[in-house]
């Protein structure tokens, strides 16, 4: 499973400790946070309004239009 998708499922199921105590997923989970695909709340991690409609288009091909320069104009688009 790729590491996006199994970050997306450990946030659906709550499972906070094993997003943490993954190496592999700590990428993936700051950059959901610093996109604002994800929030934390009452301790316990959400994806966004955003995120979900992330999630329905592909949120691997979200985050690489995110990371690339001309972002800005793409990420209003979802907001």
């Amino acid at each position: 499973m790729k590491s996006t998708q199994k970050l997306i499922e450990l946030i659906k199921n709550g499972d906070a400790i094993a997003i943490l105590a993954e190496d592999s997923l700590i990428e993936g989970f700051n950059e959901l946070l610093k996109y604002d695909l994800m929030d934390i709340v009452d301790d316990k991690i959400i994806l966004t309004p955003k995120g979900e409609k992330a999630m329905d288009i592909g949120l691997d091909n979200i985050l690489s239009e995110l990371k690339a320069p001309e972002h800005q104009k793409f990420f209003k688009n979802y907001s």
